[in-house]
């Protein structure tokens, strides 16, 4: 893995895309439906094109981006799914000490017709591994890509490359879990090396990031980085609009008006007539409007044909009132679970394990969901792990394995439970949740008046940053509040290993960690999913955490959209599937005969 090799070719394919674009004029496939338009309320904003930064990676800049990027997988709802279209990723070695990926790309192209090829592979690479600054976490490192941490940053050596086939063979000091989603195609190389380098010429602005690169030049990848770091930030003005906002995905940015700050900022998207998959999109426009969604219960079918809203009690009646009359309404979660969390300090009560597991006993989960959720219940479904969302791949095993069920059992009367254990009436419990969420504080009277009848005394210790206590002190006892569902390994370690920057109950477990040392380095994925199930047993082993309800949103869309099928995920739940939504008088054209995956399974091959 030291030679590097170089194969010149390309340059021909790239010519005819250029040359096919220009000649079709808007060239959109038999699906679209010109001059048709979806408007979107949308509560988050548009601030950078690069969400491989750090800056950047935020949930409005993700929404745009899974339909503006394609990537080798994304991660959705729990489950890796490739995108063939785009390109494969193979695992070439794997030993306890070495690990080596082939990155190979299919024939995407970026809207402005350039092919994607090794240039922007070699780009992703030195981005997320941060090779050329290895040794230094200062910011200030002009060499430094400020990128969103992965398992790139193992990489050890430069890659090798071809430029004919469109590949890289990107070599890691060992295995790590995660390796499906580790290089994030963020920017066109073509673009950072006209910008960075100052060579307007595409393919010889793509040679000079690749020389760069492999050359280690350190004067040229000073300017690379710098570009990479702030240019795709919108209203930085490094970079022309129009490069700005190349796209390799279904849709491209059309227009933004007004700043990420700008309350009304609004977002057009316009489909890229570049992009050949087996999918494509129907709306020719998708208009994202800035929006809080304080009414937007009442605004879909007039203003807007779909939005995200949060459910609550004032709206509950005008939301089923739009079901009613067949406007689609659909809950999701967005990777967040409310629980009823233990600090096991050993300066509060509940670092006793017999007196915690009493108390973790004393009340019924599904009560303390339902009276915040109030007219909602229906949806604030019950979840029975803290590892896995209900519906991702292994949440049944977890479900069955981990035990949280039976071992948080609610059955008998809570006051003969407390005295069984020899555990003293009248011990207080302070009490930590959001004072200012309606949905905390009907948690909290629940919590309060269940465990209440068994002789605890649950004290109101509300706060207006509820979590920020929960992370900084140990001045409260049971943190009523949400956590994410961890995606990564690294997450799962924040959660739950010793001295974790997110393990608020400060539960500590030798064998845990080795689980969790375990789980880093595995990459198949069904050993993984073991070891996560594994790691959950001891959780609920030391009863630290009960997990109450989803957190769920509501998607809500007008009688003249079809096709809207949001998926439960972290982020992108709002635009995820979006390439399949169309006018409900649209003819479906070449779609109807493409092949539809089942709806349980989600296989959104070639839409990314």
């Amino acid at each position: 893995m030291t030679a590097i090799t170089r194969v010149l070719g390309g340059v021909a394919a790239v010519v005819i895309s250029l040359s096919l674009v220009a000649c079709a004029g808007k060239g959109y496939p038999p699906s679209v439906v010109e001059g048709s338009q979806v408007d979107v309320a949308w509560g988050d904003s548009l601030s950078s094109v690069n969400v491989a930064s750090t800056a950047g990676a935020t949930g409005g800049n993700f929404e745009v981006e899974q339909l503006t990027r394609s990537q080798f997988v994304r991660e959705r709802a729990g489950k890796i799914e490739p995108n063939p279209t785009f390109g494969s990723i193979t695992i070439e070695e794997e030993a306890e000490d070495s690990f080596t990926l082939g990155y190979d790309l299919e024939q995407p192209v970026w809207s402005d017709g350039i092919a994607l090829d090794a240039a922007d592979l070699l780009l992703a690479w030195a981005a997320g591994s941060n090779f050329f600054a290895p040794d230094s976490e200062a910011p200030e490192d002009e060499l430094r890509f400020d990128s969103v941490p992965t398992g790139m940053a193992l990489s050890d050596e430069i890659p090798t490359y071809d430029e004919f086939e469109r590949r890289i063979d990107v070599h890691f000091a060992r295995p790590f879990n995660g390796w499906e989603s580790a290089l994030d195609v963020a920017v066109p190389a073509h673009v950072v090396g006209r910008y960075a380098l100052g060579i307007d010429d595409p393919m010889a602005a793509k040679t000079a990031v690749v020389e760069a690169i492999t050359g280690s030049d350190t004067a040229a990848l000073a300017k690379i980085a710098a570009l990479w770091n702030s240019g795709f930030a919108l209203g930085e003005d490094q970079i022309s609009r129009d490069d700005l906002m190349l796209s390799s995905g279904p849709y491209r940015v059309e227009t933004v008006e007004g700043a990420s700050d700008d309350p009304a900022q609004r977002v057009t998207l316009v489909v890229n007539s570049a992009y050949v998959a087996e999918k494509t999109a129907s709306y020719e426009r998708i208009v994202l409007q800035h929006d809080d969604g304080e009414n937007l219960s009442d605004a879909v079918g007039t203003e807007y044909d779909l939005g995200q809203v949060v459910p609550r009690a004032d709206n509950f009646e005008s939301i089923r009132q739009l079901e009613r009359d067949d406007y689609g309404v659909d809950d999701i979660d967005h990777g967040v679970v409310w629980v009823a969390q233990a600090n096991t300090a050993a300066s509060r009560p509940l670092s006793d394990s017999a007196v915690r597991g009493v108390l973790m006993r004393s009340f019924d989960r599904g009560d303390v969901a339902a009276a915040g959720a109030g007219p909602w219940s229906d949806i604030y479904s019950g979840v029975s792990s803290v590892v896995f969302a209900p519906g991702t791949d292994g949440y049944q095993v977890a479900v069955e394995d981990a035990g949280f069920t039976a071992k948080f059992r609610s059955g008998g009367d809570a006051a003969d439970l407390r005295i069984a254990a020899g555990v003293p009436e009248g011990i207080r419990i302070c009490v930590l949740y959001d004072r200012g969420s309606a949905l905390a504080a009907g948690m909290f009277a629940s919590f309060q008046a269940q465990v209440g009848e068994g002789g605890w005394i649950a004290t109101d210790c509300g706060s207006d940053m509820p979590e920020e206590v929960a992370a900084s002190s140990d001045d409260w006892d049971i943190y009523l509040g949400t956590m994410e569902f961890p995606v990564t390994a690294d997450e799962l370690r924040a959660q739950w290993g010793t001295g974790g920057a997110w393990n608020y109950s400060d539960a500590n477990d030798a064998a845990r960690d080795d689980l969790l040392a375990q789980l880093e380095v595995e990459t198949d994925q069904y050993r993984a999913r073991d070891l996560r199930v594994a790691i959950e047993r001891t959780v609920v082993d030391q009863m630290v955490i009960a997990p109450l309800t989803i957190d769920p949103i509501l998607v809500i869309s007008d009688r003249d959209v079809e096709g809207v099928e949001p998926r439960s995920s972290r982020h992108r739940t709002l635009l995820d599937r979006a390439i399949g939504w169309r006018p409900y008088d649209a003819e479906q054209s070449n779609q109807d005969e493409q092949p539809t995956p089942p709806a349980d399974e989600g296989d959104d091959s070639g839409l990314f």
